[in-house]
């Protein structure tokens, strides 16, 4: 009877020898490094858009709630102001 691990060892043993020439071409790393270093760094416009798209919906409907509140206030305004008109007594 075999031994499971010989199997595996086996196959593991084949598989080494088959990836064997499997490298990184020369100078791979220090490609890698330089891309890394040059790459542009992330500044507030570069993620602008990204959160513009969560941001404007909700600046939408605080604007228009806005516009909501000050079209009502000023309804109570003017009632107020013209409920003063009416109390003022003018002699002649």
């Amino acid at each position: 009877m075999t031994h499971p691990d010989d199997d595996i060892d086996a196959r593991l043993a084949r598989l080494a020898r088959a990836t064997e020439r499997a490298r990184p071409s020369a100078g791979f790393t220090d490609r890698v490094l330089a891309g890394i270093d040059g790459a542009p760094g992330k500044d507030w416009r570069s993620e602008l858009p990204r959160v513009s798209r969560r941001l404007v919906p909700v600046l939408t409907l605080v604007a228009a709630g806005a516009v909501v509140w000050a079209v009502h206030s000023a309804r109570a305004v003017d009632d107020a102001l013209v409920g003063s008109f009416d109390a003022m007594e003018i002699e002649w």
